[in-house]
């Protein structure tokens, strides 16, 4: 796809910069100028590229040459003409240049707009109108660069093929296993008949040749469809020791795009013939003060590049743990993190120094739960699937033992760490009793942070129930003595989980936004994204306005770019790292406890719990909305020089991704890292000088409504644009976040993107282009949060701009209505 040919505002899969199609012919010369800025000076322009005619994966640079310095800051003004017109085809980063007292250069960014028409290559002629610093000025020739078009890319209303998913659950009773497999179509159209193979074999290697032992035939699936299908294992054919199972789809339709068509897992079987599903703590422990031999690889937290050869790592992209590791505190001590997840090993050699005693819980042990696991043990999250343990994983990121000599450490290394298998017990009906509305079995009331790696993955848009929103109102509002649980929840790995739309949009916009997810449309969690150890959006991450900041996780491949170190499910024959694993890293890790192949936002996710532990340890008394605070005001701005991404459409440009935008309040953000990447010493350093509770108190608004229906115009830049004048009755109010709940019809609202602007100008986009989730959908009545607009003040004149980016429908925009949840941060600072 990196090669794909489009239209003059194309994007490449390259997913931190904005491709062009700008060329410029270079014009360079040299005139001379004062050092007095009584007198002239001579200026002379210049562009980064001498090709017009070749496309070019980033902003080409215009620079402004001085011949000699002066004692005084130089402003040139440019002015722009030729073919090409500014604003629609072009547009300059800024329209001046700044070259600083006693420098010689200043620069600025030519950025080309998209568009979906076929047009003639147009020409950018770029000279300087006036400047400021200097008495008069002379000025070197014009320069010139050429838009260069390749062709139309249009929108087509068409969804891309079958989209097929395969899971598979099991269960354990004291004669067989039972399996039970799902598939399910989430491409945008029907699928045709295909076959489901399972194979079982003790040797691993030899798995897919043996014969398989069940054949099933899938029918036809429509968008959205599922088809399920239950089968049982006998235990008396199984033999002691590890199993492995495959589930395949085979007979794929020619027009299958994004599937997920296997299902690899594993068991074991114990001398008495039954599935293993206890943790047995192998006889291997870690001996104190012995430093830890995957430390030093452990780019995550601290990034020297030193110890990384094999990789592309860029230093200083980590968690800021410097202070933190230096001086050996603060450690999490005391403060209860619950592990939401698959499973946790309580026995694992580097997490049991970690594990609060009995305070875990297994869901499948439970006799409320149906098909629970024969002699699953209550406390014990154990999960006996053989191929990796998510939550083992995530927990090995917070609260690894550090300096005992084995593995790595965590960030937060003396929490005290519980398990809950919520994800084993495929039901959503628990969510409230594992995070926090329980007393007992399990006990969650008394948590202090919740890691949710997790994320529901729908198939189209949706709004929270009330009974969740009741659920995390609890956790903010009677946990931690009133002080607020903190929920902290993966933003998503679907960025290119095209599974109903592909455009040349994808790489600069994703295909499932974070804010598919309901819960993330609400104000009460911890949004985080993921970063790769450049500094830069790891590819998979999902984007959005619910964001709160970014963590390291690492790349998905890990073939250039490292993966997280982590726990794993312990000895060779168990884990991530039973097929995975390379470089000098991997040859460290003897027993198999260990994985350098764990990323996703779910490692992201661990990062942040591991810092609020550290936080809440040296200041208890920090409230749920302190420390989002804390880490709003402290993230690091990471990627700075991301462009925006916009289209031309009609007679003017849609803004399809801001560039880093700061607010009234003085926040940057950006809807691919939130706040910035997460930095734990500057966090800590914040919270010494900081007094708790001074943001005085939590509001939510009612909604504030607008009601008058009216058409959005058809493939138009400026869009519908229709305002709502906003009074919350405080002057001094403070925003943490914004809903807007929009209704429209449309019968494609996918080619739609929706943009809210603050009365003092701040702009974000709540839902970008092409967001697949939308797909098959024709009216929304959907909820929608950001947080872009923090600290300011929710007072006065609001504006929605909806944009129709395809031709030939037209919809409606109904009615809209925002809330805001705010507070007074005056006494903050």
């Amino acid at each position: 796809m990196n090669s794909q040919t489009t239209s003059r505002n194309s994007l490449t899969y390259q997913p931190n910069t904005f491709p062009l199609l700008v060329r410029a012919a270079m014009l360079f010369c040299c005139l001379s100028a004062t050092s007095l800025v009584a007198q002239s000076v001579d200026v002379d322009l210049s562009l980064s590229s001498d090709d017009p005619y070749e496309l070019e994966d980033e902003a080409i640079t215009l620079t402004a040459t001085l011949e000699q310095a002066v004692n005084s800051d130089v402003e040139i003004a440019l002015e722009f003409s030729g073919s090409a017109t500014y604003g629609l085809d072009y547009e300059a980063e800024t329209k001046s240049i700044t070259v600083a007292e006693g420098e010689l250069k200043g620069s600025t960014r030519i950025i080309p707009i998209r568009d979906w028409e076929s047009e003639t290559t147009e020409t950018i002629t770029i000279g300087i109108d006036s400047i400021s610093g200097a008495s008069s000025f002379e000025a070197g020739d014009d320069v010139e660069a050429k838009l260069q078009d390749v062709g139309a890319m249009p929108i087509e209303k068409t969804a891309i093929g079958t989209s097929l998913f395969l899971s598979a659950y099991f269960s354990y009773t004291e004669s067989e296993i039972e399996v039970d497999t799902i598939v399910f179509n989430m491409g945008g159209v029907g699928s045709s008949e295909t076959k489901l193979f399972a194979r079982s074999h003790k040797n691993a290697e030899d798995l897919m040749d043996s014969d398989p032992f069940l054949e099933v035939n899938i029918p036809e699936l429509e968008r959205n469809g599922t088809y399920r299908h239950q089968f049982q294992m006998s235990l008396e054919e199984l033999d002691p020791g590890f199993h492995h199972l495959i589930l395949t789809m085979d007979d794929i339709p020619e027009d299958l795009y994004g599937s997920s068509g296997e299902v690899l897992e594993g068991f074991e079987i114990d001398d008495n013939g039954n599935v293993v599903v206890r943790c047995d703590s192998p006889a291997r422990t870690g001996t104190s003060g012995v430093p830890d031999p995957l430390f030093p690889h452990q780019w995550n937290l601290i990034n020297n590049d030193d110890d990384l050869p094999e990789w592309a790592a860029i230093p200083g992209n980590d968690l800021g743990l410097n202070e933190v590791i230096r001086i050996g505190e603060p450690t999490g001590r005391d403060v209860v993190v619950a592990v939401v997840d698959t499973g946790l090993e309580v026995c694992h050699p580097d997490l049991v120094d970690s594990i609060e005693d009995g305070m875990s819980y297994n869901l499948r042990a439970s006799s409320d739960l149906e098909n629970s696991w024969f002699g699953a043990q209550l406390d014990d999250p154990y999960l006996p699937t053989i191929y990796g343990d998510h939550g083992t994983s995530v927990a090995g990121i917070i609260a690894s033992t550090a300096d005992n000599g084995i593995g790595g450490r965590g960030i937060a290394p003396n929490v005290k760490l519980r398990g809950i298998n919520f994800l084993a017990a495929h039901t959503e009906v628990l969510l409230p009793s594992v995070l926090g509305v329980s007393d007992a079995d399990p006990s969650t009331s008394d948590v202090d942070v919740f890691n949710m790696s997790f994320g529901l993955l729908q198939s189209g848009h949706s709004n929270s129930s009330q009974d969740d929103i009741n659920m995390l109102k609890h956790g903010v509002e009677n946990l931690r003595e009133g002080k607020g649980a903190l929920y902290v929840r993966a933003a998503g790995n679907g960025f290119f989980m095209c599974m109903s739309y592909l455009h040349q949009v994808a790489p600069a916009l994703g295909c499932l936004g974070s804010n598919v997810d309901a819960l993330q449309n609400t104000p009460y969690l911890i949004t985080v994204g993921a970063l790769a150890a450049t500094g830069k959006r790891a590819s998979y991450s999902s984007t959005g306005s619910d964001l709160w900041v970014s963590a390291p996780a690492g790349e998905g491949l890990g073939f250039t770019l490292p993966m997280t170190i982590t726990t794993d499910q312990f000895g060779n024959e168990r884990g991530y790292g039973h097929s995975s694993g390379s470089g000098m890293v991997h040859d460290l890790i003897t027993h198999g406890d260990y994985t350098t192949d764990f990323s996703g936002t779910s490692a992201a996710a661990p990062h942040v719990s591991g810092v609020v532990a550290l936080m809440l340890e040296r200041q208890p008394d920090l409230t749920w909305r302190d420390v989002k605070h804390v880490l709003a005001n402290t993230a690091r701005q990471t990627d700075p020089d991301i462009l925006w991404a916009k289209v031309g459409l009609g007679a003017s440009a849609a803004v399809l991704r801001h560039a880093w935008t700061t607010n009234a309040a003085g926040y940057s953000y950006h809807n691919w890292y939130g706040f910035g990447a997460v930095d734990a010493d500057d966090a800590l350093a914040f919270i010494e000088t900081y007094t708790p509770d001074r943001l005085g108190e939590f509001v939510e608004s009612d909604w504030y409504a607008h009601e008058s229906p009216e058409s959005i115009p058809d493939y138009e830049g400026a869009g519908l644009v229709q305002s709502q004048v906003v009074d919350v009755g405080e002057q001094a109010a403070n925003i943490e976040a914004v809903q807007l709940r929009i209704h429209m019809d449309h019968p494609f609202p996918a080619e739609t993107t929706i943009q809210l602007i603050s009365p003092s100008g701040t702009e974000n986009v709540l839902n970008e282009l092409l967001n697949n989730v939308l797909v098959g959908d024709t009216e929304l009545d959907w909820i929608l949060l950001s947080n872009a607009f923090y600290g300011e003040n929710p007072n006065g004149e609001w504006k929605i701009r909806v944009v129709d980016a395809a031709k030939g429908e037209e919809g409606t925009l109904d009615k809209w209505q925002l809330r805001f949840y705010y507070g007074d941060h005056s006494e903050s600072d």
